[in-house]
């Protein structure tokens, strides 16, 4: 379940015991170029999409790329699953007056929890996991503009 849209948050602690991948994104609702950014990643690859509303100008990049297992468990060690599964699936308000949005999806075995929050802020007690995403998805997606 990539890129998921919905963000389901029926998970509970007993479902979140493996965690499949782990997504990271902003999106900006009144923009011109690319204002959807994500990247998806698993224990072994990493996916960059960036997407635009205008699709005539604008074709949507889409790039894989190997994932170090070293990453992927420093990651997971940044995740404090009772934390996340108990947040809220919205914090603030994520892209009023168009400051843009960033979210953080976790795809469990069992299901998928989503926490979308206002752009360049941070989800209480996962600061850390905020930003080492946040790190991550800048430089995978300048690598994916480097590509095209």
């Amino acid at each position: 379940m990539m890129f998921s849209k919905s963000g389901q948050s029926k998970c509970n602690s007993s479902e979140c015991n493996q965690i499949l991948s782990i997504a990271d994104g902003t999106s900006f609702g009144y923009c011109f170029g690319y204002c959807t950014n994500n990247v998806t990643i698993t224990s072994s690859k990493l996916i960059g999409y960036n997407e635009s509303r205008q699709i005539s100008q604008y074709s949507p990049l889409k790039k894989e790329f190997d994932y170090p297992l070293n990453n992927w468990k420093v990651l997971l060690g940044l995740v404090n699953i009772k934390k996340f599964i108990s947040t809220n699936n919205t914090l603030g308000c994520p892209d009023c007056a168009d400051g843009g949005a960033e979210y953080i999806e976790i795809q469990f075995l069992k299901c998928t929890k989503r926490v979308t929050f206002e752009y360049g802020r941070t989800i209480p007690d996962l600061d850390a996991l905020v930003k080492k995403l946040r790190n991550i998805r800048i430089g995978y997606l300048k690598k994916l503009r480097d590509v095209y």
